[in-house]
């Protein structure tokens, strides 16, 4: 599941986000919701795939001011463009699971 890719990417980042905190943040539902979903085998919906793809977005755009500004050091400018980099693939890969969603209603 792509949700699980995603987490684990950002995991890395962040050591201490906790499956609660990204079902929150990041998928827009309560805690528990990644929880129960894990529970019962099932893929998260659409609505909660479509903010996180929203959620990854808004990051990108907040990785992008971070590299545009001068007063940043190499050491940031390298760090931020790898996460860009790895924020770009997740957005695609989350996109790619939207369009193939989508295809199912055609």
């Amino acid at each position: 599941m792509i949700v699980d890719t995603v987490y684990k990417e950002l995991r890395e980042v962040d050591k201490k986000l906790t499956l609660s905190k990204f079902s929150r943040d990041y998928l827009g539902m309560s805690r528990s919701y990644i929880f129960v979903k894990k529970h019962k085998g099932e893929d998260i919906s659409n609505d909660a795939l479509l903010n996180l793809y929203g959620s990854l977005r808004a990051t990108q755009k907040l990785y992008k001011q971070i590299l545009e500004d001068k007063n940043c050091g190499e050491f940031t400018n390298s760090y931020y463009q790898r996460c860009l980099e790895r924020n770009k693939q997740l957005i695609e890969a989350i996109w790619n699971e939207l369009t193939e969603r989508s295809e199912v209603f055609s």
